[in-house]
This record gives C-alpha cells, sequence and structure tokens, in this order.
C-alpha cells in the first residue's frame, strides 16, 4: 500500500521554496507575493514565525501554520488558541475547509497542491515511507559523501548537547547554582549506569555533597552516609563492617535527620558483580573522598588523560572481597574501569563542562569538552552494532553519540527533511 503524504513534506516544500511562486493567489482569491517564508518553530504554536507577506498589495507581517488538510487547523483545535490569532498565512496542500479566526475574518490560505513538481512527492515517499527498513534512507547511504556525513553528525552532537544544557539548566536551578552539587548529582547518576541511573539519581538528591564533605577524612563515615541513606544498612548484617556502617548511619541519620531510600529500588538482576550498585557506591564515595571539589577540579582539566586519571577510584579493603555486603569472594580489584571511566566522561563529564562553559560565556571550555569527546573511543551497543552492518562507522564518541541521537530523534521519528542526510539525499536526486 502506498503511504501518504505527512506535513513534513509540506515542510520541506515551503522552508526550500520548491513550489511555483509566479501569480500566486489565496484560495479566496487575492494577490499573493511571499516576501519572507519566516522563521522555523521548533517549540509550540504556529509552524514559523515573522513571516512577512504582500496580500492584494498590502504587506501583512505574522505567522504561518502548515498542514497537509486545511480541516487539520479544526482536527489540531488551533481555533481554541489564541496563539494561532496572528497567522497571516495558512499553507496547505488539500483546501478542504475554511478557516475563520475568532473575529469572524478568514485566514488567508495557500494551496501547494498542483504547485510542485510530481517527482518531489515521489522522492519523499520513497525516502521517508518506503519499503520497511531499519532506517529510511538504509538503501542509499552509500551515495552520502563522507565528508557530508562527518559535518552532519558534528551539528547533531553540538544540538544533542544543547538539548541536554536544558537538563542541566534544571539541575542547577535545583540546587541553588551550586555547581559542585549539581554536578555530584549527575555524577551519581553516571555512576548508576543504565540499569541503576534512577535510584543513583534519587540517593545523591536525598543526600547533599556538603554532609559528605564534613566525613571526607573518615571513609567509614563517608560510606556509611551513602550506604544507609540507599538504604543498604540493616541491623541483622553478619559481618562486623556491615555492622559497623549500621551503627555510623543511625548516628548521622539521626544528627542530619535523614530519610533513607527503600532498598528494593536497587536492580541487581542480569548485572556482572563488578556492576553491582554496592560497588557503585563504594566506588564513588572513594572518588567524593579523593577529590572533594571535583567539578572545579575536571572543569580546568585540559588533558583527556589527566582527566581520566582524577576519575579513577578504588575503595580500600571491605570492597576488594565484597560484590555486596555478607557475602565475601577471592579478592580482586574494586577499581572502577577503563570503559566505566570513559562512560562517565562521556555522558556526565563532558556535558556539564560544555553547560558550564556555554552558561559563563567561555566558548574556550566548551569546545575543550567537544575536544574531549572525539577523543574518546566510540561507544558498542547494539544500535551503534546496527549502524555499523549498514556501513556507518564512528571513529569516536562524538560521532557514537551523534549517530545514536540521530536514530531515536530522526529516523525513528521519520524526520527526513529535517535531517542533514535526508536533504542531501532528496536535493541530489
Amino acid at each position: 500500500m502506498r503511504a501518504t503524504m505527512q506535513e513534513d513534506f509540506i515542510d520541506w516544500i515551503w522552508r526550500n521554496r520548491l513550489f511555483e511562486q509566479q501569480e500566486l493567489t489565496c484560495e479566496t482569491g487575492e494577490t499573493l507575493e511571499i516576501l519572507n517564508p519566516g522563521i522555523r518553530n521548533s517549540d509550540s504554536g504556529p509552524d514559523y514565525f515573522n513571516a512577512r507577506m504582500k496580500i492584494d498589495g498590502m504587506v501583512w507581517i505574522g505567522n504561518v501554520e502548515l498542514h497537509v488538510k486545511a480541516s487539520d487547523w479544526l482536527r489540531h483545535k488551533h481555533h481554541y488558541d489564541a496563539m494561532y490569532e496572528n497567522v497571516i498565512l495558512h499553507v496547505v496542500h488539500e483546501p478542504d475547509a475554511i478557516i475563520y479566526r475568532k473575529d469572524g475574518s478568514r485566514v488567508p490560505e495557500l494551496s501547494l497542491r498542483n504547485r510542485y513538481q510530481p517527482d518531489l512527492l515521489n522522492q519523499y515517499l520513497d525516502l521517508v515511507q518506503g519499503a520497511a527498513h531499519w532506517i529510511p534512507c538504509e538503501r542509499l547511504l552509500q551515495d552520502v559523501p563522507t565528508l557530508h556525513w562527518h559535518n552532519w553528525l558534528a551539528r547533531v552532537m553540538t544540538t544533542r548537547l544543547q538539548q541536554r544544557c536544558l537538563e542541566l539548566e534544571e539541575l542547577l536551578h535545583q540546587t541553588g547554582n551550586n555547581w559542585e552539587e549539581a554536578f555530584y548529582r549527575k555524577l551519581a547518576a553516571g555512576f548508576g549506569f543504565r540499569v541503576n541511573k534512577d535510584p543513583m539519581t534519587m540517593l545523591a538528591a536525598s543526600l547533599p555533597l556538603s554532609l559528605i564533605r564534613k566525613q571526607a577524612e573518615q571513609p567509614d563515615y563517608c560510606e556509611a552516609l551513602l550506604f544507609g541513606q540507599a538504604g543498604m544498612l540493616q541491623p541483622d548484617m553478619r559481618d562486623y563492617y556491615g555492622r559497623n556502617l549500621f551503627g555510623h548511619y543511625q548516628h548521622l541519620k539521626k544528627l542530619y535527620g535523614l530519610n533513607p531510600l527503600a532498598p528494593h529500588l536497587w536492580k541487581y538482576g542480569r548485572l556482572r558483580p563488578a556492576n553491582f550498585p554496592t560497588r557503585r557506591i563504594a566506588q564513588l564515595a572513594a572518588l567524593l573522598q579523593k577529590t572533594p571539589s571535583l567539578f572545579s577540579t575536571l572543569v580546568h582539566c585540559e588533558e583527556i588523560n589527566r582527566l581520566k586519571d582524577l576519575l579513577k577510584s578504588e575503595p580500600d579493603g571491605y570492597w576488594k572481597r565484597h560484590y555486596q555486603f555478607d557475602e565475601e569472594v577471592p579478592q580482586s580489584t574494586a577499581a572502577i574501569g577503563p570503559n566505566s571511566i570513559e562512560n562517565l566522561i562521556i555522558n556526565s563529564v563532558i556535558p556539564f563542562v560544555f553547560y558550564y562553559g556555554r552558561y559563563h560565556g567561555l566558548s574556550g571550555i566548551s569546545e575543550k569538552a567537544l575536544s574531549w569527546l572525539e577523543r574518546c573511543l566510540p561507544e558498542d551497543n547494539a544500535i551503534l552494532r546496527k549502524w555499523n552492518s549498514i556501513g556507518i562507522h564512528a571513529g569516536n564518541a562524538l560521532e557514537s553519540q551523534a549517530l545514536l541521537f540521530l536514530k531515536r530523534e530522526y529516523c525513528e521519528h521519520k524526520k527526513c527533511v529535517n535531517c542533514g542526510i535526508g536533504q542531501y539525499l532528496l536535493n541530489s536526486k
């Protein structure tokens, strides 16, 4: 079955002026001249802002809304939304409805039907809605120059980091603009990795960094705070170390008025023992004791190898013989591994350093964060292995992060006309 047209197609045609613009008329017969198509709006509201149109000789400045069918205006309930009262042109393919403003005036309407080359729609449908593939353009990727891929992935990664800046802005606000506290929460979430990210986030939010710093010179007290607040210390623990931490935590809990997390929040299933949340919390505790003002140290770091050294941590004693409390195992290293350090750099350190540079207007620091990404190895997961199988290989972490974002935000939603690769393929036909 042939797939149908989507609004993205109308947007592509409008944005790139791929329609006949001579002797334009609105559906009600007024002459129309497009002076400026407007600025694309990526948030809620009309599709284009600050457009300029000359309608029957009069210049209008306002917004433009796009739809496949004019009746989509009603289906989307725009007639109830005040943001659409300043629409000066409704651009559609099918003029199947008459749209009025609240004051009773009709919204001028331009139909693009029969105003573009028929092959354009065929190209769009072939790319976006053809035979099923992992990504829409999978069978055409060999036609895209390598340099174009590199340039587009760099732009995608910048967009991804800018998006993360919004998340970090909220985190900074929550911590009263305390950069060390905000970074500590982001770092703790990173130590949870994918499986225990949420409870680690909750743990850090419930246990201020200032309390941990007060115990920085007493490793067992620092661990008592983190493990106790995680809900992992119980009065019936069998070994001395656990009972000792429990006793410390009971004192600290009363002193600071703490309420621990529920133990059931932590996940152990399908994890290698080295990735158990107990081991990760012990590593986080060791790192926080090793470098109390960690973020200020990291943000002024220059070399990626120095950055990796700063993030190395290994709990002493007990955790070399345990993956969790009360279960002794043969002695092994408890240090955080190099792959985990790179994961923390990619997902916790670099976004925060990039945001710090943007926040303070220090472009050199933001550029340094991007250069660190280029010096980190690409990640290895199912999505990136699939990219490899269709001939797209990430050379570093910047490109692997961009490919993950590209797949999730563009390919899965078939936003080909907004993608640099899709635009190249459409424009090169």
